[in-house]
This record gives C-alpha cells, sequence and structure tokens, in this order.
C-alpha cells in the first residue's frame, strides 16, 4: 500500500513537472515572440526555417544587385537620351546647312558645332558609371547576376549604343564646310537615318530598364513569401499561445490543488 501511494506521488510529481516544463515553454515563447527556441522544439519547422533563412540572404545579395543595375541604367538612359538629343540637333543643323544660301563663313559655323556635337558623342561614350569605370563597355557588356543560374546586362555595349555617330557627325562637318552639296545631301540622308537608330537604342535600353523592374517586382514577391512563410513558422500566434498559457495555468493549479489535498493525509491514515 505504501509503495503503492508513494509510486502515484512520484508520478504526480512528474507530471506537475512537466506541466510546469510545458508552460514555462509557453511563456517564453510569447515573451520572445518565437515559437521555435531550438530545434528540438519543431524539427520539421526549424530545418525549413533555416532553409527560408538562406535564401532570405540571398534575396539580399540579389537586391543590391538589382540596385546596382537599376543605377546603371538610369544612368545609361540619360546619357542615351542625350544622344538623342544630339542626332535630332545635327539633323536640323544639316537641313539649314544644305539650303545654298549661307556663306562660308555660315557654313564654318554649322561645321563647328557639328563638330561640337561629334566630341558630345565621344564623351557620352566615355561616360564614368558610379562604380568609376566604363558605364558602356568596350567589348563585353557587363552582366550582374539577379538570381540563381540567371543575370542581367543593364547597359549595351559604346558600340552597341553610338555606333560610328562621332565619325559620321565629323563627316557631315567636313562637307558642310567644304560646301560639297552631294556629300551634305548625303549627311542630311544620314542624319536623319542617325535619328532614327538613335530612337530604335533608346527603346532598346527602355526594355532593359523595365526587365530590370519586373525582375525587382518578382524578387520583392519572393521576399515577402519568404517573410511570411518564416513567421508562420517560427513566431508566435499570440492568440493562441495566451489561450494555451490560460489553460496549462488552470491545469496545473488543479493539478497542485488536488495534490495537495491528497497529501494533507497522515502516514495513519494510509495505514489505516
Amino acid at each position: 500500500m505504501i509503495a503503492a501511494t508513494g509510486n502515484r506521488m512520484t508520478y504526480e510529481i512528474a507530471r506537475q513537472s512537466q506541466l510546469a516544463s510545458a508552460l514555462a515553454q509557453t511563456q517564453t515563447s510569447i515573451s520572445t515572440g518565437k515559437r521555435i527556441q531550438m530545434p528540438s522544439d519543431d524539427v520539421a519547422a526549424s530545418t525549413r526555417v533555416s532553409r527560408l533563412t538562406r535564401d532570405g540572404s540571398d534575396s539580399t545579395v540579389w537586391s543590391r544587385n538589382l540596385s546596382l543595375a537599376q543605377s546603371l541604367a538610369s544612368e545609361a538612359d540619360t546619357a542615351l537620351q542625350s544622344m538623342s538629343d544630339i542626332t535630332i540637333r545635327a539633323r536640323e543643323t544639316m537641313v539649314t546647312a544644305s539650303n545654298g544660301t549661307l556663306t562660308p563663313a555660315d557654313r564654318k559655323t554649322q561645321a563647328l558645332a557639328l563638330r561640337a556635337m561629334a566630341s558630345d558623342i565621344r564623351s557620352l561614350r566615355a561616360t564614368q558609371s558610379s562604380l568609376g569605370q566604363p558605364l558602356f563597355a568596350g567589348r563585353d557588356a557587363i552582366a550582374i547576376p539577379v538570381a540563381a543560374g540567371q543575370s542581367i546586362v543593364p547597359v549595351a555595349t559604346a558600340a552597341d549604343s553610338f555606333g560610328t555617330l562621332d565619325a559620321r557627325l565629323d563627316a557631315a562637318a567636313a562637307a558642310v564646310e567644304a560646301g560639297n552639296t552631294t556629300a551634305m545631301a548625303s549627311a542630311l540622308d544620314d542624319m536623319s537615318n542617325a535619328v532614327d537608330e538613335a530612337s530604335v537604342t533608346v527603346a532598346d535600353h527602355g526594355i532593359r530598364a523595365a526587365n530590370i523592374d519586373k525582375a525587382i517586382d518578382r524578387l520583392d514577391s519572393h521576399t515577402t513569401d519568404i517573410k511570411v512563410e518564416k513567421s508562420s513558422l517560427a513566431d508566435t500566434d499570440i492568440v493562441s499561445a495566451t489561450a494555451q498559457l490560460n489553460s496549462q495555468t488552470i491545469t496545473l493549479e488543479a493539478a497542485q490543488a488536488a495534490f495537495a489535498r491528497i497529501n494533507r493525509r497522515t502516514l495513519f491514515d494510509i495505514l489505516g
């Protein structure tokens, strides 16, 4: 009889210890806001959270790279818009120079303007990026990784962006200065073509910039999904945890009260 009573007491003490431990764990999860304090709390969820954390770190790197790509694309857009404006001015200059009423001095002035435009094109071609490197690569365009196995080229090469526009402007200036009507007519046609080509170049760059924006949107969405899933696995549901804490507290208090009443009996009560 005494042995049986002792066993029941040992069992009850162990049960209350478990209840107290569970209650303490719930209190900790509420105070820290974290459901998982150590991997053993939920092995499957903990493993998934670790993977999501790694994905989140990768996303941070991709985000920085996309910001860089967006910045370079913006710098290039400014340069290419300037290039497009120059071609329009060059065509207007050639129209003026080709009307046949200009004096040699007037033609020289127009030629100087065209040569200044050629110099501006060369300056745009040599633009330095915020990284201190050529914005428009001389050979291979810079590819920036923005996801696993995926890269974006934010800026085309100098050749693809400007072609030989500076040399064509110099040729137009030479034709105007010499008063060569045939060469000037050809240069006027060439400058008209340059306007169209610049428009295509700007549009192509716009597509590059749009693709970067889409990649940023996709990454933002993915990053949000990671945060939501990670929170659902690792963070405490305060409402649910509070209800659980109240239930655990009532259960433990009831067990302690019952245990106290039972153990008010004396040894003679048990033997009798």
